[in-house]
């Protein structure tokens, strides 16, 4: 045997598996398998237009959550993943609106711009000198503070994490919010 634990991970509480995934596929997988359903039943609440990406996005919020789960914290994982995923579907959500509100819905836009896979690759190289500008223009602090903000953080979970008062969180969304009208 090469040490590993063999687990029957479908009788395994959603705590016990969050324990045991870093470096387990199969725990992931399973946490994965039980809150697909959750992510794309949460998906319903928005357009049709866009339910694929905001459940990629939950995906990713779930993995996040598996990373950030306290357990003596007091909070089940399910609710904690719960937040998290809905908050971070929002947030794209929200953020996806406010870049395409003159130029029609995300899933217009997809529908009419990927028709063909060159797009698709020219699609993702336009996001990359996207992110490349977004990341030339702002100030570490603001860089930082708009990549963890579009992790679904909250402004005391910034402030906590990059040892600053959530003052200078507000300041720095605020620089960035300006400098990022210009850029888009």
């Amino acid at each position: 045997m090469n040490g590993k634990k063999h687990y029957s991970y479908t009788e395994l509480t959603d705590e016990q598996l969050v324990g045991i995934s870093e470096g387990d596929m199969d725990s992931l997988g399973e946490i994965v398998r039980r809150y697909l359903p959750r992510i794309r039943y949460f998906s319903r609440t928005f357009p049709e237009s866009v339910r694929d990406d905001l459940v990629q996005e939950g995906l990713i919020a779930l993995l996040g959550a598996v990373k950030s789960y306290e357990a003596d914290k007091g909070a089940e994982f399910a609710t904690y993943a719960s937040i998290c995923v809905k908050n971070r579907m929002a947030s794209a959500f929200k953020r996806n609106a406010l870049i395409t509100e003159d130029e029609g819905t995300l899933g217009e836009q997809i529908d009419a711009e990927t028709e063909h896979p060159e797009d698709i690759v020219i699609e993702k190289e336009n996001t990359a000198e996207l992110y490349d500008a977004i990341a030339t223009q702002l100030s570490e602090l603001e860089w930082n503070v708009f990549r963890l903000l579009m992790m679904a953080m909250s402004y005391s979970q910034i402030a906590e994490e990059l040892g600053v008062s959530q003052k200078a969180v507000d300041n720095a969304v605020q620089r960035a919010r300006r400098k990022l009208r210009l850029i888009l």
